[in-house]
């Protein structure tokens, strides 16, 4: 499940509007939180509202969410308050996310909007799971820990060690 975070809103109400809308199940993804940008708040604003978000939604389904973010947003308002939280990293200019262990925790890396994938008209997201299959596929509400990093998706043996090519290319 998907929220898109608005820091000049009441967390609160978005916390409880998400709630009344989303019912998980035991295998589903941990929630994700979407925030990219501070529309005219204070960092410390940014960073108060969006705890407050995410403890009420990690009260409720008892599983932390991902926070889904850019690299530049994520450095300049999240990495320092948000170290127990992993990450979904929007990042579209690298071959390889390198980014520091102690730094920041990664879960997914989004390294494409634009990508051919057979059977989807348009341009697609393409991913990186920070982890191996087998911790993808069990992991259900699990909160990670740090993994060695390989890729996954549909055709494993078709990725690159740092960075897996286009699926299934036209």
């Amino acid at each position: 499940a998907y929220h898109s975070f608005q820091p000049d809103r009441n967390p609160q109400v978005q916390a409880v509007n998400f709630i009344a809308n989303v019912k998980l199940s035991p295998g589903d993804l941990p929630p994700a939180v979407d925030i990219e940008e501070a529309k005219g708040k204070s960092k410390a604003n940014v960073v108060s509202g969006l705890k407050e978000f995410l403890t009420l939604i990690e009260e409720h389904y008892k599983v932390k969410p991902v926070i889904y973010s850019n690299i530049n947003f994520i450095e300049d308002y999240l990495a320092d308050d948000f170290k127990d939280y992993n990450f979904w990293v929007s990042h579209y200019t690298l071959d390889r996310l390198d980014i520091d262990d102690d730094s920041l925790k990664w879960l997914f890396w989004q390294h494409s909007n634009k990508s051919d994938i057979l059977g989807i008209n348009g341009n697609a997201d393409v991913d990186v799971f920070n982890g191996s299959r087998l911790q993808f596929v069990t992991s259900g509400s699990t909160t990670y820990s740090r993994p060695e990093i390989r890729c996954w998706h549909s055709r494993p043996d078709s990725c690159r060690p740092a960075m897996p090519r286009r699926c299934g290319r036209r």
